[in-house]
């Protein structure tokens, strides 16, 4: 099974900045709560009720369709998500200058304040 493309599970939003409101399956941008993980080996087994889009079996006849699928979905992920694609992107961009972070602190989750832009 292939779990990488973007999916109802994996693309979640993330709560408006200062909400108090949970994300549904994970904790953070990084760190997943229990249900994905149900998810995850419900899909591989057969069992159990999961997003149809969660889960893809790899078929080298369907290859070309799924990588096609996955660049649709990124471009749509980031046309939903401007602040977060903006947020990654100067990311890349400080990188390409050399600029160093201290990582933890500042990539720990989606609502730390040691990541700019997340908190007003």
């Amino acid at each position: 099974m292939d779990f990488s493309s973007y999916t109802s599970v994996t693309s979640e939003s993330l709560p408006p900045v200062g909400s108090r409101n949970e994300m549904k399956y994970y904790w953070s941008r990084h760190i997943s709560k229990k249900r994905p993980g149900i998810l995850f080996v419900s899909r591989i087994f057969n069992q159990g009720v999961v997003p149809n889009d969660f889960g893809i079996p790899p078929d080298q006849r369907t290859i070309d369709k799924a990588l096609a699928d996955i660049r649709d979905k990124q471009q749509a992920y980031r046309v939903a998500h401007p602040e977060d694609t903006a947020l990654i992107l100067s990311y890349v961009a400080d990188y390409k200058k050399g600029t160093q972070y201290n990582g933890r602190e500042q990539l720990i989750c989606a609502n730390s304040p040691a990541i700019p832009g997340r908190l007003a």
